[in-house]
């Protein structure tokens, strides 16, 4: 289980030891953009941009670690998973009772800008919602429309 750290504040990726998360904030839910296999770096300093706490998975020293370590750490620091990685989160949110939610991006093969265009459209549609806590939620989101947005573990 990853212990959490005091948090620097959001600063732009290239200045950032591997150590050490991009960006973060004291309160509140925050972001952790997670893809092993093609990890985009760019999403979470994107997000550090609009203000949105934010960090790569490949910047706290979790490229090509298992799943289950990476889902510890956004345990840890309570952040909402962003990943086209979907049926391994899916699974490891399912096997708790509490997570802190996940954005599922389900198409393949998206470079970083249409990731981005996605993540946008899910966090205006969580914003917009009446019930903006992704705690134990998921959005599964393909194109720029939502296909599914559910509770994991189901209530």
């Amino acid at each position: 289980m990853t212990t959490p750290r005091s948090r620097p504040a959001c600063r732009s990726l290239q200045a950032v030891p591997a150590n050490l998360s991009p960006c973060s904030a004291a309160e509140g839910p925050s972001l952790e953009a997670v893809d092993r296999r093609k990890p985009q770096p760019s999403l979470a300093r994107w997000a550090c941009d609009m203000g949105i706490p934010a960090e790569a998975a490949v910047h706290v020293g979790l490229a090509g670690v298992a799943d289950e370590d990476v889902f510890a750490h956004a345990l840890a620091w309570d952040q909402i998973v962003v990943t086209v990685n979907v049926g391994d989160f899916m699974r490891l949110a399912a096997a708790i009772e509490v997570h802190p939610g996940v954005i599922a991006l389900r198409e393949a093969g998206l470079n970083a800008e249409e990731q981005w265009l996605r993540v946008q459209s899910a966090l205006q549609l969580i914003n917009q919602s009446r019930d903006p806590d992704m705690v134990n939620r998921v959005l599964e989101v393909q194109s720029d429309v939502v296909v599914r947005w559910h509770e994991i573990p189901a209530s």
